[in-house]
């Protein structure tokens, strides 16, 4: 059904539920997560990342991180896009 699946993230407790939501959907659909860091200020990302990271791991769902600060840099893809982990 679903190949990439977008996640905004910031760390919030909404934020946490719709990851682990798309991490379900990616599980049932065999698709990949595209992970778009969305908090202010930037050092809080790499406990973001960790936090991800760890609620990812195990569930055999491949996931992308973006971070950048310019979201019109992000074309869909990992292809011209430095902002991708």
């Amino acid at each position: 059904m679903f190949k990439k699946i977008l996640v905004p993230y910031d760390g919030s407790p909404h934020s946490q539920r719709a990851l682990a939501t798309a991490i379900e959907l990616a599980q049932c659909s065999q698709a990949s997560l595209r992970v778009l860091y969305a908090h202010d200020p930037l050092p809080s990302i790499v406990q973001a990342i960790e936090t991800v990271v760890a609620k990812a791991r195990g569930s055999n769902v491949a996931v992308g991180i973006y971070v950048g600060d310019d979201p019109q840099d992000w074309d869909g893809s990992t292809r011209g896009c430095n902002g991708w982990l």
